[in-house]
Parts: structure tokens; C-alpha cells; sequence
């Protein structure tokens, strides 16, 4: 059986260039000599990857259906398509953040904050508090500045990343303008720590990596022919064990 499917799945490429393109899953090139390349499976197959574990679901999509379990392939379909509602909407939420924060929409930014995408990032909270804070200080509203403070920032304290940060927050309160402080001399001012923030945010970025997009077509047999290539692969690199 193997050496019929090594056969049909064609010789391998007697030369390739380490620095090519690793081929996508969906794509119908013959698999590398790797052992020539001196290359190992992990350094170029990513089973994490996003994008692969995408695409893997969508062969073997194809593979259920050309065989006849349709119920299956169906489900497999429902379930793929929640996921992709789920990204997508993980992306409108982390693209409506990004605004709110840039329009200083902080009653926004706030709501949004509670999404589960970020909902667990209280350090990005405390990030988006921060700038509120201080761009009131600039404003020179104390008594709304001491109420973010302590019923907002005070809680988040665990969470900053600098040593008493809120005890340089509080002296702040006492300044005319926010610069005044050594420790936020810096600052990049209302528009610049808004940009700063949502260039910086990991959360968001993470969220709003581009949604995969199924592979719109794929060869007939795809799954198949993998296997094929594999064994293929198997036979020709035992003979040089």
C-alpha cells in the first residue's frame, strides 16, 4: 500500500532553496526534502498558527463532504462558522475602541473595556484611566480628576507598571498642568497620549489581526494527496537512515 501511494504522489524535487516560502496547506506542492535542507518539521509547520489551523479545518471540510458525511461536515461548518462570527466580532469591538479612545469617548471606551477580548486586560484599563485622568488634570477639573482616581485608578494600583504610580497620580492634584510632574514631564500632551495608547496596546492589536478567510477552492482530494506526499516523503528519507 505505501509504495502504490509512493508512487502516485510523484518524485520529489530534487533541489530547494531554504529561504523559499513554506507552501500553504492548501497549495499542491510537493513537500521538501527537509532532511537535505537540514530543516526540522517545527521550523516551518507552525500547528498554532492561525492560518493553518484554518486552513487544516477547511481540507478536512472538503474530505467529509466527498465522502458522504454530510451531517458531520455540516456540523464541522456551524461550529467553524462561530468562531469566525466570534474573530469578526472581535475585530469591530477592538476597531470601535481604538476610536473611542481617540475621540476621548470615555464613557465608550469604558463599556467596551467589558468585552471579554478585554476584559481580562486590566492593565490596559488602568492605561485607559490613566490617560482619562490626565487629560482632565490638563484641564485643570480636580474634582472630577480625585473621583477617577480614587474609585477608578485606585483599585487598578496592582496593576501599573510603574512603582507607586498612584501616589505620583496624586501628586498631580496639587500641579497646574501635568508636565509638572518629573514623572510624566514627558507626556506626550491630549492627542499625542491617546495615539501612544492605542499604538501600544497589545490587546488591540492582537485584536484586530486580519480575520482568515477560507481557502475559496481547493483541488480535489486535497486531504488525500497530503497523505500521499507524506508517505512519499516517509520512503524517500528512509532510504537515507
Amino acid at each position: 500500500m505505501a509504495s502504490d501511494r509512493s508512487s502516485s504522489a510523484g518524485s520529489l524535487p530534487a533541489e530547494a532553496s531554504a529561504t523559499s516560502s513554506v507552501p500553504s496547506l492548501s497549495s499542491s506542492a510537493v513537500t521538501p526534502n527537509l532532511r537535505r535542507l537540514n530543516l526540522h518539521p517545527e521550523t516551518i509547520f507552525d500547528a498554532s498558527n492561525e492560518r493553518i489551523r484554518e486552513e487544516i479545518l477547511v481540507i478536512l471540510a472538503q474530505h467529509l463532504k466527498s465522502e458522504g458525511y454530510t451531517a458531520t461536515y455540516w456540523t464541522l461548518q456551524e461550529e467553524a462558522s462561530l468562531r469566525q462570527k466570534e474573530r469578526l466580532a472581535g475585530r469591530n469591538h477592538a476597531r470601535k475602541l481604538r476610536k473611542a479612545i481617540l475621540d476621548g469617548d470615555w464613557v465608550e471606551a469604558e463599556r467596551l473595556c467589558v468585552k471579554p477580548q478585554f476584559r481580562q486586560n486590566k492593565g490596559f484599563l488602568f492605561q485607559v484611566y490613566r490617560q482619562q485622568f490626565l487629560e482632565v488634570i490638563e484641564r485643570q477639573e480636580y474634582q472630577k480628576a480625585l473621583t477617577i482616581l480614587t474609585k477608578k485608578l485606585k483599585p487598578l494600583e496592582s496593576f501599573s507598571e510603574l512603582p507607586d504610580e498612584i501616589r505620583e497620580l496624586s501628586y498631580l492634584l496639587t500641579c497646574r498642568t501635568v508636565r509638572e510632574s518629573g514623572s510624566y514631564s514627558h507626556w506626550p500632551g491630549t492627542h499625542g497620549g491617546r495615539e501612544e495608547l492605542v499604538a501600544s496596546a497589545a490587546v488591540l492589536s492582537d485584536s484586530e489581526r486580519e480575520a482568515f478567510s477560507p481557502v475559496a477552492q481547493l483541488e480535489s482530494g486535497r486531504l488525500v494527496s497530503m497523505l500521499k506526499q507524506a508517505v512519499a516523503y516517509q520512503v524517500h528519507a528512509s532510504r537515507y537512515q
